[in-house]
């Protein structure tokens, strides 16, 4: 990795690298719908949803969810009523110029992310906040964020004490967890209709699977033999994505009624959203010298991806990531910061945020055009930015002390 702080999320990747390091290796939702009546090690996924949480501030979020994103939270009354909670916090606002990023001190302060989040180390214990809502988590236990499924949120709950003791399942808006299980592999997928999560466990008689479960039951589904390290892709119209172990060269989509069935990417990574049925084939993990970083937008046709778009810069520029409805791009311009690109027609946008502002493949969206992204500055200081990726308008929603109460941003 470069260690190259022009980069804003240089410090959340150091933080999730060293904590991925200490694993060993045999280790996206509708909204929260309205309810119609009343051994395995934690894998570098399940670690690096937490690890983000030692490097970002806390974040305070009473607000209502901008009209075009994919899933709404529910608010208080429409599933079971959370406990009684403390006053919003006051997320730092510092206003005290930072003379290493003039750009970030000409942004004005907006309002708290608009994904559910995780707070911790606040008085009174932990908590996941989502829009108005706020649930406490178990005490010494720490939540990871994957999803919003209904009347609660996806994800892996860890014991802040023992990060080998994890397990999958879902919180409820009520503050009750409910357990799947535990999961071996990296990665877990959300079904397009959120009514199904995606992970790989090992079975019983020995042997590993990849498994789909109910939501509203936990109830195994459906199933494939799996090795133990498959990286879960994302989960689309399509089917299930997936990587066998760390074989980068193998991915496989698995439709559940047949067989999974190989898709060749060139050795790339695929970025899978629920969302969209659009993706992205990532740069090459093996380049020659002076070859360039391509992204491939591309869509699963007839047996094979085949591409919508493809965006070329030079070697460095690294990663990218689609809107929820697939039809902006959000690229990194290596040292030039970030560039909007509209889909299919493979035009910017008015968007080109400065160096600060780094995208990566696990990019939070808030809706269908602002990106965010949470990290330390290399000072006694960290920021949480929102970009919009059309227009290019740039703002703050925390920034201050590191020593503030920390949260990890979740997805959708």
């Amino acid at each position: 990795m470069t260690k190259n702080f022009d980069h804003l999320d240089i410090r959340l990747r150091e933080a999730l690298n060293a904590a991925a390091d200490t694993v060993p290796t045999h280790a996206t939702g509708p909204g929260l719908a309205t309810r119609s009546a009343p051994k395995p090690a934690t894998r570098t996924w399940a670690v690096a949803a937490l690890a983000a949480a030692a490097v970002v501030t806390a974040i305070a979020v009473p607000l209502t969810l901008a009209n075009d994103e994919p899933s709404p939270p529910a608010s208080a009354g429409q599933c079971a009523t959370p406990p009684a909670v403390q006053n919003p916090l006051e997320y730092p606002k510092d206003t005290k110029p930072d003379p290493q990023y003039p750009w970030l001190n000409t942004l004005p302060f907006g309002a708290a992310p608009r994904v559910p989040f995780t707070v911790t180390g606040t008085g009174g214990g932990n908590y996941l906040q989502d829009g108005n809502l706020r649930v406490p988590l178990p005490a010494g236990k720490e939540f990871g964020p994957w999803g919003r499924v209904e009347c609660g949120w996806m994800g892996i709950l860890l014991s802040a004490s023992d990060r080998d003791t994890s397990a999958v399942g879902v919180l409820s808006t009520s503050g009750e967890f409910r357990p799947f299980g535990t999961a071996t592999g990296d990665g877990m997928a959300l079904s397009p209709a959120g009514d199904r999560v995606a992970i790989v466990e090992l079975s019983p008689g020995g042997g590993s699977r990849l498994v789909t479960r109910e939501i509203a039951t936990g109830r195994e589904a459906d199933s494939v033999p799996a090795d133990p390290e498959t990286e879960v892709l994302g989960w689309n119209s399509s089917g299930i994505f997936y990587m066998d172990g760390d074989n980068k060269d193998t991915t496989r989509l698995w439709t559940i009624d047949e067989a999974p069935v190989p898709v060749a990417t060139d050795g790339r990574r695929l970025t899978v959203w629920r969302t969209t049925d659009r993706m992205v084939l990532q740069p090459a993990y093996s380049q020659k010298p002076g070859q360039q970083d391509c992204l491939n937008v591309v869509e699963f046709r007839s047996g094979r991806l085949k591409t919508v778009m493809q965006r070329c810069s030079a070697r460095g520029s690294g990663e990218g990531t689609l809107s929820p409805d697939g039809k902006i791009l959000a690229a990194n311009r290596g040292p030039n910061g970030v560039q909007g690109y509209l889909v299919p027609a493979n035009t910017p946008t008015k968007a080109s945020a400065a160096k600060l502002f780094h995208i990566h493949h696990e990019t939070r969206w808030e809706d269908n055009r602002h990106v965010v992204t949470s990290a330390g500055l290399g000072t006694d200081r960290s920021v949480t930015l929102r970009c919009d990726v059309i227009d290019g308008d740039c703002e703050k929603i925390s920034y201050g002390s590191q020593k503030a109460p920390s949260i990890g941003l979740g997805g959708l």
